[in-house]
């Protein structure tokens, strides 16, 4: 932070006498009052696109006028201080406000301004400049003299003044020789009053000359306030007009988390002593977030190779388990104990909190009920464990076990997935963890379960897909399959090894993504091999890339004329992967598939998918089988799991929530409802979410504590080091200059501070997150060339050390195409010592899911992003191991969102996961009927009732009593998911079915789902056709073509 603060306030190297060559106006970032701006007219405005850091912006025009200043310069009495100012673009003020109980408080200011100089070349100084001359005018002095020296400017640092206030006054106080006014003011609030104090620049200056009258203006600026007696008072936070019960379950659960401040152009801080009696302006804030402890108890029933001994006795299984979970038994008591002395106004909800931690205590006690005295689901529940322990052991972790929170949620959800009439089988079970905390497992080991005791049951109808598990980006859909496919390996050689699951059906795993991802058909994946084996380096389109059993890799390094060098194998009609590995039980054929047509022939116990694909449903014929239709012999999916569920909201989560009416319709088609599992690590509004989602009710797993820091599986770990967030808002800057800079001063930052080894790598990669491609693309270009040109300057100079290679710069995008994604992953694992180690990555959101480095340790985040949500996933990504992560979070001083979350930095940051905002769907809204509601029958009655060849379209009848079937499915979904459109849908539904059959009535046209013959001919058309169809999507995510945009003059 020393190094921070001394590069974007200074003085650089804590020299308060420093000379610096070049204007000190940008020689930093921050921490800067500019005089004033008076006169008419508009400043001539520079846009962002035209400066880039290796350019000194001093043509820009500065608009700092105050829109509440009066036409004879004099500030409205209502401005304390000009504090409008404080938001303009060349910023003249900054001050803070607080409540507070003293009878006085003191003020002490700080500053320190630049005087230009003469240096002669020997370095030593010469002739000061007159004071009254602008440094512009110096120059040109200067340069008539022809004297053999540089300008350069030495700072003076003005004297602390301390100012005693009476509570309650209002006055200014004259500081510096007229340099600069101190004022304040009471304003009356319902207890003690609020007090605002403001600095601002006193100088003034024409329009545009702000920042060019660099001898005005006041750089390091600051002050504190303390209190004489008494203490200064939390700060009172927003009402929330028709509060939900959650925001006061939120406002009683972050009670303890409270500010002390307000800034205005700058941020507060205070000290961690209670009660507290200073404050203080900070122009660099900053806020540690301790990392989140996972409860961890030393205990052999939490080992898997215990929880698979068939040796235990029912009884002693019974005795252990409850034994292990009596902790939370024991916690819930006490949390009911600090629930019964809230405020009475806080009672209410207080229990409310406490009720569902005792919910949750007893499913957990029915789940081991049920293993005690079902021998199925306890033969199940060992086998299931020992295909975890199988595909989690490795040589550092010989012995895996069971976290805490994964156990207990197993056993939890374990009766209403096993038992399909159980009254919590409709109830979604929420897994919501922190980032990073093992959720997978907990979810896969259930899956583990429910594959292993479906074919226990069911014989061969327990065969088929038991699991669908749904993620939102194809990049973490690959990666989570990755981990699915080794427990799946796990579990088919546990089946070839015998009793009890020899002779069920073969378990598999299958990857379902986009088709420009993995391939669609037999032949597409002939043709995918025979590109990749001529190939010199060969790049897997196969999304697969080593065995997930051995870790062998399934492509050679160079391109082989041997095909056993290959771990695929494709022909017109079939696809295999294979390890190359002839030790490798797997060495014929691993228990995989990534080709549609194949997953969709033999549908896979694991489907592992993107939500996209789902669109797709209503354009092909089959798809069926994977729900157990299409006249296949097994039982339908058991257990959905949707990953990441606060991503599936806004305009995806609308059109989703269309399309999951049809899957539902679909997976309950033959009487059985599937158990859903979701899981996600930050949301709000879940249950409004999943309602209208999945029409269904939810419940969160683990319950909230009273207090927001503990809630016995997971609390915040104070004594360890956290992750640091940093505040900066550069506002006399335009943002691409900023982040040039920056970046800069960061990517030094490894070299030029004092580091152990560990540390220097995880400083050394810098990750810059971007809240859309087109700053992304800016930012990379700055990083390809200034900011590498200014560091390869510096280090020529002797300045710094820290040069940026060639090819050091990557970017993490959606663009970017899968195997180059996975090769820039495994890339970023190359340390700061090796060759090849990245120095930069500029990313998107696809950052912000799923991507696990644990080497990163610092991050530059350019604005703040959309959500709180999403900002809290991204920074996660950084300082995973055991180096503490450093987030810079550079603000946007014109957006009001960006300087709002700055001025209040250290209570935002301080309790982020309270202001994650309510997650939004509204799938049955007008707009979104229309893209997808036809879409939604156009699946049922292909792949439910049968009608899935292209000319079954013509099959279709609205009176039968499939399509009745269809309809009232659909219908009573809306029902629950949004009562108020029900009506209108199943009007429109029953009118699209009309039409669908007369249309099907027409003896003297066809129809068909797709005609390329005759547009007449077709049901379904692209979104943007012309001519008769229904507009149908293939993606939830695009809707309309794309066009591109051609200037005239521009060659094609």
């Amino acid at each position: 932070m020393e190094y921070l603060r001394n590069n974007f306030i200074g003085p650089k190297n804590g020299d308060d006498n420093e000379v610096i060559e070049g204007g000190p106006v940008y020689a930093y970032l921050t921490g800067m009052l500019f005089p004033a701006e008076v006169g008419e007219g508009l400043p001539p405005e520079t846009l962002d696109e035209d400066l880039l850091p290796s350019e000194t912006p001093l043509d820009e025009g500065e608009d700092s006028i105050d829109p509440f200043e009066g036409e004879d310069g004099v500030v409205d009495d209502d401005d304390l201080g000009g504090l409008t100012a404080a938001t303009g673009w060349a910023p003249s003020s900054l001050g803070l406000s607080f409540i507070h109980d003293a009878d006085e408080f003191i003020v002490r200011v700080r500053a320190a301004r630049y005087e230009c100089i003469e240096v002669a070349e020997d370095g030593d100084e010469t002739v000061n400049v007159q004071s009254d001359q602008s440094d512009v005018e110096a120059h040109v002095a200067n340069q008539a003299a022809a004297l053999p020296s540089r300008e350069a400017w030495r700072r003076v640092p003005l004297p602390e003044t301390a100012v005693s206030v009476t509570t309650g006054s209002t006055g200014t106080h004259v500081l510096w020789d007229g340099r600069a006014r101190l004022q304040w003011r009471s304003r009356p609030q319902r207890d003690e009053p609020i007090v605002t104090v403001a600095l601002s620049n006193a100088a003034k200056v024409p329009l545009g000359r702000a920042k060019r009258e660099m001898a005005d203006v006041l750089f390091q600026a600051s002050f504190s306030i303390e209190v004489v007696t008494g203490e200064i008072r939390p700060y009172p936070g927003s009402v929330v007009v028709n509060a939900s019960d959650e925001d006061r379950e939120l406002d009683y659960r972050y009670q303890q988390h409270t500010s002390y401040a307000v800034g205005h152009g700058v941020a507060g801080t205070w000290g961690a002593d209670r009660p507290v009696q200073k404050i203080e302006t900070d122009s660099l804030p900053t806020e540690t977030v301790p990392p989140v402890k996972r409860l961890e108890i030393v205990d052999d029933t939490l080992k898997m190779s215990w929880l698979a001994d068939e040796r235990v006795a029912p009884d002693l299984l019974r005795e252990r388990l409850i034994a292990t979970t009596s902790g939370y038994a024991a916690w819930a008591a006490k949390q009911r104990s600090i629930a019964e002395s809230a405020r009475p106004d806080q009672l209410h909800v207080a229990k409310a909190i406490v009720d569902r931690q005792y919910t949750a205590m007893a499913r957990i006690r029915e789940g081991i009920d049920l293993l005690a005295s079902d021998e199925q689901v306890r033969k199940a529940f060992r086998i299931a464990n020992l295909a975890m322990r199988m595909q989690a052991a490795s040589p550092k972790n010989p012995e895996p076990a069971w976290r805490p929170f994964q156990l207990a949620f197993i056993l939890l959800a374990l009766r209403s997935t096993v038992e399909e009439e159980h009254d919590d089988r409709e109830l979604v079970d929420l897994i919501w963890f922190p980032t990073g905390g093992g959720k997978t497992e907990a979810y896969l080991g259930l899956a583990a379960v429910e594959v292993v005791r479906r074919r226990l049951a069911r014989g061969h109808a327990g065969g088929g897909t038991a699991v669908i598990t749904r993620y939102t980006m194809r990049l973490l859909t690959a990666q989570q399959f990755q981990r699915a496919a080794r427990l799946v390996c796990a579990l088919e050689l546990l089946r070839r090894d015998g009793e009890p699951l020899n002779g069920t059906a073969p378990f598999s795993i299958g990857l379902l993504l986009g088709n420009s991802t993995t391939p669609g058909t037999y032949s597409s994946a002939q043709k995918q091999l025979d590109d990749v084996m001529n190939q010199q380096t060969p790049q897997s389109p196969f999304q697969v890339r080593v065995c997930p059993w051995c870790g062998t890799p399934l492509l050679p390094a160079r391109r082989s004329n041997r095909a056993e060098k290959y771990g695929f194998r494709a022909t017109k009609h079939s696809f295999v992967v294979r390890c190359v590995s002839e030790v490798c039980p797997f060495a014929e054929a691993l228990p995989l598939q990534v080709v549609d047509q194949s997953i969709y022939e033999n549908p896979p116990t694991i489907v592992v998918a993107t939500v996209d694909k789902f669109a797709r449903l209503a354009w092909i014929r089959d798809g069926g089988s994977l729900f157990g239709l299409d006249n296949t012999p097994y039982d339908p999916p058991t257990l959905v799991i949707q990953d990441e569920l606060h991503l599936i909201s806004g305009p995806l989560g609308t059109i989703v929530g269309i399309y999951e009416a049809a899957v539902r319709a679909l997976l309950s088609w033959r009487g059985s409802k599937p158990k859903i599992v979701a899981s996600t690590a930050t949301i709000r509004s879940a249950d409004e979410q999943v309602r209208g989602l999945m029409a269904s009710q939810v419940d969160v797993f683990p319950p909230a504590g009273v207090g927001a820091d503990d809630s016995y599986f997971a609390k915040l770990d104070t004594a360890a080091p956290g992750r640091l967030y940093v505040g900066l808002m550069p506002q006399a800057f335009p943002q691409a200059w900023a982040v040039g800079q920056a970046s800069g001063r960061l990517l030094a930052a490894a070299d030029s501070v004092e580091l152990t080894p560990a540390e220097r790598d995880a400083y050394w990669t810098l990750v810059l997150y971007h809240n859309s491609l087109r700053e992304l693309g800016r930012t990379v270009t700055i990083l390809r060339d200034d900011v590498r040109d200014n560091l390869q300057r510096e280090h020529e100079r002797g300045l710094v050390e820290r040069t940026l290679s060639p090819d050091g710069v990557f970017e993490l995008t959606s663009n970017v195409s899968s195997h180059e994604l996975v090769e820039t992953l495994e890339r970023l694992e190359t340390r700061a010592d090796e060759e090849g180690a990245i120095d930069a990555i500029a990313a998107t959101n696809i950052l912000s899911v799923g991507i696990d480095v644990s080497r990163l340790g610092l991050m530059l985040v350019n604005g703040q992003p959309k959500t709180t949500a999403e900002y809290i996933q991204a920074t996660s990504r950084v300082g995973r191991d055991k180096v503490p992560g450093i987030v810079l979070a550079l603000y946007r001083s014109g957006k009001a969102r960006d300087r709002s979350t700055f001025e209040s930095f250290r209570n935002f940051h301080g309790s982020f996961y309270r202001f994650v905002e309510p997650t939004s769907v509204t799938p049955w809204a007008l707009q979104a009927r229309r893209r997808a509601l036809r879409s939604a029958l156009v699946i049922i009655a292909r792949h439910a009732i049968g009608w899935s060849g292209n000319d079954d379209a013509a099959l279709f009848d609205s009176e039968s009593i499939q399509v009745k079937k269809a309809i009232g499915l659909l219908v009573d979904h809306i029902a629950i998911a949004d009562p108020r459109e029900a009506k209108a849908v199943e009007l429109e539904l029953r009118a699209a079915a009309a039409d669908w059959s007369m249309r099907a009535k027409d003896k003297g046209l066809p129809l068909r789902y797709e005609s390329r013959r005759d547009p007449k001919e077709r049901l379904l058309k692209n979104f943007g056709d012309t001519g008769q169809g229904w507009a149908t999507m293939h993606s939830m995510r695009s809707v309309d073509k794309s066009v591109r945009i051609r200037p005239i003059g521009e060659k094609a």
